[in-house]
Parts: structure tokens; C-alpha cells; sequence
């Protein structure tokens, strides 16, 4: 590469040995493990009133009256939800029902409303348990890769960097990562930014994205 020579340990134990005798390595495959466990989970069960407006097809926008009612409405139930400490299982479900609109928006191509939504989610985020957390973010972020709208996942994974904290950032750069290989259709950065442990899992996701095989790595 230029004037750059990579090698690469083969064996696979050794390469993880010498990952975690540096705090740099130990907290990249913490991250990768952190991030596996949400996204294979099973999604989060939260029971919430809001189930999808009859007849309404993903992806295409609802009557703008009815959007910004169901907008106001998560918003409001957020806000109620943070005001009240003791109920946890309250802000679950206020922030779930934020993000299902936010994804909802940002199909339909109402990329401000989706991303205000999610702002309002992740600023409340931080008071339920970090698991859980964690794996209703990957289930949202699964979902909106599953509609194949790659720029849409660029800005949700953006957003919840910059609302979230930085400590979203190592979490989600498998799913940043695969963002970056579907934009530039380039599986060169496979092996110019991925450790080799973290291919695969890239490679899953930009197969959810593309829904084909052909921006797998070596391809």
C-alpha cells in the first residue's frame, strides 16, 4: 500500500493476545464484543401503544397532520418520562416509540424530523441501563439497514454519535464502517481499516445494507 507494508498475524489467538496487552486494543475488542451481543440479541421487548398507522407502506410518508401529532406525542411522552426518575420501564418505552418514528421519518425521506427524534431519544438515553441501551440502539440501526437506505443509516449513526456521547462511537464503528465500504464501493477498506476480526462483521452488515454479496470482502 504505497509505501506502507501492513502484516498481519495469521494466528488468530495470537492476534488477540497482542490486541489486549494495549489499552487500545483491549478497548476496540471490548467494543466489538459489546456491539455483538446487541445487534445478534433478541430485540428488546417494550410494550408500547404506538404499533405502525394502518395501512401506511414503510417508507412512504404519512399525512403531515398525522406525523406531527405522532411527533408531538413521542416527544411529549419523552419529556413526561424524564421527569419522572423512578420509571425506567417509561423512558424504555418513550425512547423506543421515538425511535420507530425516526426510522419511519427517515424512510420517508424526512431526514430533519428523523434526526430530531432521535436527538430527543438519546438525550434520555443515558438514564436506562446501558444494556438495554445499547441493544435497542443496534435493533433500531438493524431495522433501518434491513430498508437497504444506506444514507439513512450514515445520519441515524451520526446523530446518535453527537447526542449520545462518545462512547457510541466505538460501539457503532462496525456499522459506520460498512456505511463507508457501501458509499465508496470499495472492499479495499476491508483490509485498509478493519482488523481482521471485525470483517465478518462488517461484511454482515453490508450485506443487510446492499441485500447482495458483492461488496464482500475480497470481492
Amino acid at each position: 500500500m504505497k509505501k506502507r507494508t501492513t502484516y498481519e498475524a495469521r494466528d488468530r489467538l495470537f492476534g488477540l493476545w497482542r490486541a489486549m496487552r494495549m489499552q487500545a486494543g483491549r478497548d476496540r475488542v471490548f467494543a466489538l464484543i459489546r456491539f455483538l451481543e446487541a445487534w445478534h440479541e433478541q430485540p428488546v421487548a417494550v410494550d408500547t401503544t404506538h404499533q405502525g398507522a394502518s395501512g401506511v407502506m414503510e417508507g412512504v410518508a404519512l399525512p403531515d397532520r398525522v406525523a406531527a401529532r405522532r411527533r408531538e406525542d413521542a416527544l411529549a411522552a419523552l419529556q413526561e418520562a424524564g421527569e419522572e426518575p423512578d420509571d425506567p420501564d417509561r423512558l424504555a418505552r418513550s425512547v423506543h416509540l421515538a425511535l420507530d418514528l425516526a426510522r419511519e421519518e427517515l424512510l420517508a425521506g424526512n431526514r430533519a424530523n428523523g434526526l430530531s427524534l432521535i436527538r430527543a431519544a438519546y438525550a434520555h438515553a443515558g438514564r436506562l441501563d446501558p444494556a438495554t441501551a445499547r441493544r435497542m440502539t443496534a435493533g433500531f440501526l438493524k431495522r433501518l439497514a434491513g430498508a437497504g437506505e444506506v444514507s439513512a443509516v450514515r445520519s441515524a449513526v451520526h446523530e446518535i454519535v453527537a447526542a449520545g456521547g462518545t462512547g457510541y462511537e466505538g460501539f457503532l464503528k462496525p456499522v459506520a464502517d460498512a456505511v463507508a465500504i457501501v458509499e465508496a464501493k470499495d472492499t479495499r477498506l476491508y483490509y485498509t481499516r478493519l482488523q481482521p476480526e471485525e470483517r465478518a462483521i462488517v461484511a454482515g452488515i453490508v450485506r443487510a445494507i446492499t441485500g447482495s454479496e458483492e461488496l464482500g470482502p475480497g470481492v
